[in-house]
């Protein structure tokens, strides 16, 4: 048996296009803010991330889909 292991984002999408926003927005109007606000997002954006490892009986058979697009949305 392989292991298979992917990254999800489970935070809210919505809230993470605002901050890219807003990080925008200061970067033209006050570029010194970016000091704060940048690792800010960063922290979001890597407390939202989850390591989800599946055990599965074929993993190539898995990869192959992948690059056909099979599992694409």
């Amino acid at each position: 048996m392989g292991k298979i292991i992917r990254y999800e984002f489970v935070g809210d999408r919505t809230g993470l296009s605002l901050q890219a926003l807003g990080l925008a927005i200061v970067a033209i109007l006050l570029p010194k803010l970016l000091i704060v606000l940048v690792p800010i997002v960063l922290v979001y954006l890597l407390l939202t991330i989850v390591k989800i490892e599946e055990e599965i009986e074929n993993p190539n058979e898995i990869i192959a889909r992948a690059k056909e697009g099979r599992f694409r949305k």
